[in-house]
C-alpha cells in the first residue's frame, strides 16, 4: 500500500481526482524552487517523510526536514488565542530561515494541516525568500483544476501498468465485504 493513506490504490478505484495534502505540496513545490524541505511539529514521523518523498521520485529536490520550533499545543493555543500568534509565528520563521541558510531550501513546506492554517492565515508566504506552501489552498486547487482538465480535455488518471491499472471489480467487491463495508452505500443516508 501506498505510504499515505493508500492514494495509489484509491486512484485504481474510482474516476475523480483523488488528492492529498502532502502528495499535492510536494509536487507543486517543484514550481515553485529547485529544493524543498519541511517544517514540522510531530516529531514522532520524522521518518516516514523521506520514505514517502523518495517513493514519489522527488528525493533529489528534498533536503530535509526540520522541527518548526513550536509543538502541536502551542500550534492549537495560537489559534484559539490571537495574541499568542506572534510569537508561535517568529519561532515559525525562525526555523524556516535556518532551512533555507544551512539547506538551501527555496520552498518550505508547513508539514501539518494546522501549522498550515496557522501561517496561511497570517498571511506568510515567504521566509527568508523561499516561498512557504500553502498545502490546503494547493489541495483544493489541484482538485478543481483536475475536473477542468477533464471537461476541457478529457484527461484522466492512467490506467496504464500494474500500480495504475483498475483492480478486478469481484476482487475489490471480496475485499470490501471481508472488511465489512460491502455495505457502506447502503448505510449512508441520502439527503
Amino acid at each position: 500500500m501506498d505510504l499515505l493513506f493508500g492514494l495509489r490504490e484509491i486512484r485504481t478505484l474510482v474516476n475523480i481526482p483523488v488528492v492529498g495534502y502532502g502528495d499535492t505540496a510536494f509536487r507543486i513545490a517543484g514550481l515553485y524552487g529547485r529544493r524543498f524541505g519541511m517544517l514540522f511539529f510531530n516529531t514522532e514521523r520524522a521518518d516516514f517523510w523521506p520514505d514517502y518523498i523518495r517513493n514519489m521520485g522527488l528525493s533529489e529536490a528534498f533536503v530535509g526536514i526540520r522541527p518548526a520550533g513550536v509543538t502541536f499545543q502551542e500550534v492549537a493555543a495560537a489559534h484559539g488565542d490571537p495574541a499568542l500568534r506572534p510569537e508561535i509565528i517568529a519561532r515559525v520563521q525562525q526555523e524556516g530561515e535556518r532551512m533555507v541558510r544551512e539547506l538551501g531550501a527555496d520552498v518550505l513546506i508547513p508539514g501539518e494541516m494546522p501549522l498550515n492554517l496557522l501561517l496561511a492565515d497570517a498571511g506568510v508566504s515567504s521566509i527568508a525568500g523561499a516561498t512557504v506552501i500553502d498545502g490546503l489552498a494547493t489541495t483544493f486547487l489541484m482538485a478543481e483544476m483536475m475536473v477542468d482538465l477533464r471537461r476541457v480535455s478529457g484527461m484522466i488518471q492512467s490506467r496504464h501498468g500494474w500500480f495504475h491499472a483498475a483492480p478486478d471489480p469481484a476482487r475489490v467487491a471480496e475485499m470490501l465485504a471481508f472488511y465489512g463495508l460491502d455495505t457502506l452505500g447502503a448505510r449512508i443516508p441520502e439527503f
